[in-house]
């Protein structure tokens, strides 16, 4: 049962490589591991051959990486493979502030992930089941069987309007395929570990707060008795600082 693993590499993260190369070798033998690395490359092409080369090995499933992830979790794939599912990956959250998970939902299920509308919105195990169903899952770990994409359309043709992950969990929810995430481990994003998440948001709140106190005594009222910012530059520092809560 030979599990191809793939990892494009571009950028990666500098704690990306000594944590592959540990998780790595204490899977290879285990799981029959494949090593598809692929450097400098789309990260379409990228995917398109690895499937290309799990068909190939007669692989029975791809496990899908990106290169700015780290802290690999040594039984996570026996994890997600005891789940048994057609797609099933850890949870990850965005590197930048604020830190929202990359396991979504629609909001309205009508329409497609294939689209700039933004029509996902990420969530947390909260109360549920340790595996439940998610829309759109990253790439930071994800399992999934090879025989899934001799069952959906190609993800991996163009470079789209979306990233990769939007195309392929698209085009499996219009196969009767449905991604599930399994919150027993939580892979690491960027700069911050998922136990730092939190504060480092509470941080980087805090310190917009007193930005826009600092700000507070700037503003006088008009003619109309509205406010306004003096000068307008202040007003258009305010405006982009609170886009980044957006």
């Amino acid at each position: 049962m030979a599990i191809l693993v793939n990892v494009p590499f571009i950028k990666p993260h500098k704690q990306f490589l000594p944590h592959f190369v540990e998780w790595y070798a204490a899977n290879k033998a285990r799981h029959d591991l494949r090593l598809h690395w692929i450097c400098w490359k789309a990260l379409h092409q990228v995917q398109a051959l690895a499937v290309q080369a799990a068909r190939t090995l007669k692989a029975t499933h791809l496990l899908f990486t990106e290169d700015d992830h780290w802290g690999f979790p040594v039984d996570g794939l026996q994890a997600l493979l005891d789940a048994d599912e057609d797609v099933i990956g850890f949870p990850t959250y965005s590197r930048k502030f604020p830190y929202l998970p990359f396991n979504m939902r629609r909001k309205d299920p009508s329409l497609s992930l294939i689209s700039k509308h933004r029509n996902l919105h990420g969530f947390y195990q909260g109360t549920g089941p340790l595996i439940q169903d998610t829309d759109l899952i990253s790439w930071a770990f994800t399992l999934v069987k090879t025989n899934v994409f001799d069952r959906i359309q190609d993800p991996f043709e163009v470079w789209g309007i979306c990233p990769t992950d939007s195309y392929f969990c698209q085009y499996c929810l219009e196969a009767g395929i449905v991604p599930k995430v399994h919150f027993g481990y939580t892979m690491p994003h960027g700069d911050f570990g998922p136990d730092e998440v939190v504060p480092q948001r509470r941080m980087r709140e805090s310190v917009l707060m007193q930005q826009r106190q600092a700000l507070a005594p700037l503003l006088i009222h008009d003619d109309h008795d509205d406010f306004i910012h003096v000068p307008e530059a202040l007003q258009a520092i305010e405006t982009l600082q609170y886009a980044e809560l957006a």
